[in-house]
């Protein structure tokens, strides 16, 4: 089955390796997100759903929950990066993580600002590719995509400081 724009529907995500931790995360994940065990209420508004059609999404939070200790500090960091997700699909949140600048380019500032888009893109990435909705061609754009502004940014500062 596809969607509208030709790409096929999401796989479905693999399970968690371990259902109990998966479980305490997805209880603690929607008390930390008011959702009252009902993750699927995150896809309310007007577009809910269009963007990740036929996604089961409490599947693919315990899949990252019960698998990945890593992919689970991001998404608890992260929460916004989930919503948009599910929301508003990997493409255009993808667009919406690299387009944030910080105008202050001092060393400090611009480090944490890298490290917070490198965060934001692995979680994206990881969703996108354990979801399905990317393929692994779209997933190693995307990450070629950051690398390549990371290491502009990087550049640009060190030119900066040598000047």
């Amino acid at each position: 089955m596809t969607r509208p724009s030709g790409k096929p529907l999401p796989s479905v995500p693999p399970g968690p390796g371990d259902d109990e931790q998966a479980s305490r995360h997805l209880e603690r994940w929607n008390e930390a997100n008011g959702l009252d065990g009902d993750v699927g209420s995150m896809l309310e508004g007007p577009t809910a759903g269009e963007a990740t059609p036929g996604l089961d999404s409490e599947a693919l939070l315990k899949a990252l929950f019960g698998n990945s200790p890593f992919l689970t500090e991001l998404a608890f960091a992260e929460p916004d990066v989930i919503t948009s997700f599910l929301q508003r699909g990997p493409d255009r949140t993808f667009e919406a993580i690299i387009a944030a600048q910080v105008s202050d380019r001092r060393r400090p500032v611009l480090m944490a600002h890298l490290r917070k888009l490198k965060r934001r893109a692995a979680l994206l990435t990881a969703l996108a590719d354990i979801s399905g909705v990317w393929s692994l061609g779209e997933v190693t754009a995307a990450l070629t995509r950051l690398a390549d502004l990371a290491a502009g940014a990087a550049l640009d500062l060190a030119l900066r400081e040598l000047a």
